[in-house]
This record gives C-alpha cells, structure tokens and sequence, in this order.
C-alpha cells in the first residue's frame, strides 16, 4: 500500500490531517572526504546527462497560447486559468486570467539548460513538471479557488545556457560574457532583440506594473533554484520603482540556489557591473559574490518587514559548499527573518538530484489545497500572521513520503 501526506495535510481524503510534520525519515548515508565528491561528481554527471536528453520529462508542454516561443524570443509574465490555457501578460491591456481585485502569485523556474529544444515549458501540473513523482493535478486550481491570481515569470530562454553560471549571470547584468544571448529550439543562440537589461530588472518591471494596477493586493513571489536571487533582485528593483506595502509582500525561496564563486570556473566578475549594484548597501564592495548581493538585498526587504519563507528538499545540489553558497537562506533564518522547512524527498531515488529538487516548488504549490498545519509551520495556506510568528523556527523531513507495504 502507498501512503502520501504532504507537511501534515493528506493527499487521500481518508487519511486525518496531523498536528504535527510527518514523513518517513531516513538515516542520512555517511561518506566523507573524497567519496562525497566522488559521489556528488558521478550524480551530478549523470543529472546533467540525463537534463540535455531530456529523460527527466514524460511529455512536451508548449502550449498554444505561448507568444513566439519557442522559434522566437519570448518571455515575461503569463497569467494562468483552469487546465493549463494562459495569456500573456502586458501593463494596461486587459487578461482574462487577471483580476485587479485579487491577490498574485507569481512563480519564477530557475536554470532550464535544454528545455528550448525539447519545446518545454513549466506549468502548474505537477505530472507534467516531474513525471516520476509528480501526481497528475492542476497546481494552480486550489489557488484560483481561493481568489488568488497565478502566474509564471518565464526567463528559460535566457537561462537555457550549458554553463550554470552564465544563466545565473544574466540575474544581474546584461553586460556579462554571454550577455542576453537566447536559445531556440534549434538549439541555436541568438542576440538579435534581446534586451539591454538583466532578468531581475525585466521581472522588476513586470512586477512593478502588477502592483500599480492591483494597489493593496497581497504579491506573493516564489522563486525555484536560481529563481530565488532572481525574486529576490527584483522585489528589491520593483521597490526602488514604487513603493508598495510592505505587509503586502511575501517571498517563497523554493529548494534556493547560488553558485558557489571558484577562480578561473566561476569567478563572477560580471558582479562589477551588476544592474542592481546602485541599491546595494556600501559594505558589498566589489568582491561581493551572488549570495552576499542577495543577502544583501533581502535583509534589507526583511527590515521593511516583508515576509520570508523557505523550503528545502534536495541539499545534496543546493546546499553542497564545493558548489552552493546556501548563505542567504542560513543567514535569513539565523537573524529570525524568515521561516525555513526541510522537506522530506524519500520519495526519490537517492541519488535522483533532480526529482528531488522539483520536490520544492511543487509540495509548497500543493499545499494551498490543505488547511495550514496546526504544528505552526509555514504553508502556502498559512496566514500571512502565521508566518510572522514561524520566522526564525526550522521544521525537518515533511514532504512527500512513500511507504510501502514490504515489512519495512
């Protein structure tokens, strides 16, 4: 028999909803030295081996309503209905799918190295997104159920790069070594149109917009991966454009991620010339790395009070220091800034990096379809008073656990 419970919230109605995080925990396999790198170089080889042919993903999803992508450059907001239909979203014209007098969700995806070329997109199915362990549901359901609006930020053109680091460059600058280059499903990389302004700006825009046509309405910003820095940078631009409520204003870090700065591999000199560095404090200097730009950057929302909360489930990719900083997140949670979760991913496989890491975005989207857990842990269904009180508290192994009849 499989069991599947999601932070104390069932996913079978016959099962009781808990007080408390639940989840099978396993005993965390011990290598040290040598043998963790080895480990995480063979893992890692074989997630990206298995990311470029495209064996992490059970169908296409390039859905009609994409304006150009994926033969052309495409990319910016797109507002979602029921079963997955979209509009794309422009300042001052109206959208079907957007509504003024709603609150906002806007999820932004982070590296997407050969998606272009398999003409995929993330969406808000779960089975689309993550067909091994995702279940076949419309994430984005429950939300509009509850009044909200939901939308994506797509940059995967942008972040369609081999290279990691040079997607997560184009967060800051548009002046790095690959600049604004984009991918097409030819696989080939082009330049001709794209913008003179870094990702965080071009969300920052966006997002600016969003809050001047919805004035008082909760903006709730998820970002996964390298989606985190990138919500982080823009909510940062969007307040040096505008000046929303603060209390209005909720940032999701999903399974974050930053490149850890190395010489020579990843030096993240383009940081000299980053969009963002007029709002930094002076203490950054200029051997400020990603992570120390975003901490940065998110104590200063925090002390405008603007809420954190923060969900791991693969720390193997995300928190390994031989090629994360996981700073931010531990600096965030340590001054009592924001709400930090561990998800339970014993669902996957071990060594299946990137099952897991997928784990994040789509539990913490699944969960506003439960009540908040009465243990205090954060949820996407908790109040926005719920968070404020969980701020500074870590909650470990709930999530997506699978348990199966065999005696053990």
């Amino acid at each position: 028999m499989t069991l599947l419970m999601l932070a104390g919230w069932p996913l079978s109605p016959s099962v009781p909803a808990l007080d408390k995080p639940v989840g099978r925990t396993l005993a965390p396999r011990k290598l040290s030295g040598l043998g963790v790198t080895a480990a995480f170089a063979t893992a890692a080889r074989s997630y990206l081996r298995d990311r470029g042919r495209g064996r992490f993903r059970g169908r296409r999803h390039a859905s009609s309503s994409f304006e150009g992508f994926p033969t052309s450059l495409d990319f910016g907001l797109y507002f979602f209905g029921r079963g997955g239909v979209c509009q794309k979203y422009v300042d001052g014209r109206d959208n079907a799918h957007f509504s003024p007098n709603n609150d906002t969700l806007v999820y932004v995806h982070g590296w997407e190295v050969g998606r272009v070329s398999q003409i995929y997109r993330e969406t808000f199915n779960w089975k689309n997104n993550e067909p091994r362990c995702g279940l076949d549901l419309d994430l984005a359901g429950p939300w509009l159920d509850r009044g909200w609006n939901v939308a994506i930020f797509y940059w995967d053109m942008f972040s369609d790069e081999p290279w990691l680091p040079d997607a997560e460059a184009k967060i800051w600058t548009a002046s790095g070594s690959r600049r604004m280059r984009y991918r097409l499903a030819s696989g080939d990389f082009q330049e001709r149109g794209s913008p003179s302004q870094s990702a965080s700006v071009l969300l920052g825009k966006c997002l600016t917009g969003l809050v001047r046509a919805a004035p008082g309405k909760r903006l709730r910003l998820a970002g996964h991966s390298l989606g985190s820095p990138l919500v982080i940078a823009a909510a940062s631009n969007m307040f040096s454009r505008c000046a929303p409520n603060p209390a209005t204003i909720r940032l999701v870090l999903l399974d974050p991620y930053w490149s850890r700065r190395v010489r020579v591999l990843n030096p993240q000199d383009y940081l000299e010339s980053v969009d963002t560095l007029s709002q930094m404090p002076r203490s950054s200097g200029r051997n400020a790395t990603t992570a120390d730009l975003s901490l940065s950057l998110a104590l200063m929302l925090a002390r405008k009070r603007v809420l954190f909360e923060i969900y791991y489930s693969c720390p193997a990719m995300t928190q390994m220091p031989i090629v994360a900083d996981s700073k931010p997140a531990e600096e965030l949670a340590r001054r009592e800034f924001a709400a930090l979760v561990n998800y339970d991913a014993s669902c996957c496989d071990p060594w299946d990096f990137q099952a897991q890491h997928l784990l994040a975005p789509n539990l913490y989207l699944h969960s506003m379809r439960y009540p908040a857990p009465g243990c205090g842990a954060p949820s996407a269904s908790a109040s926005d008073e719920a968070l404020a009180n969980a701020l500074g508290k870590r909650w470990h192994r709930p999530g997506l656990a699978r348990q199966s009849g065999r005696g053990k």
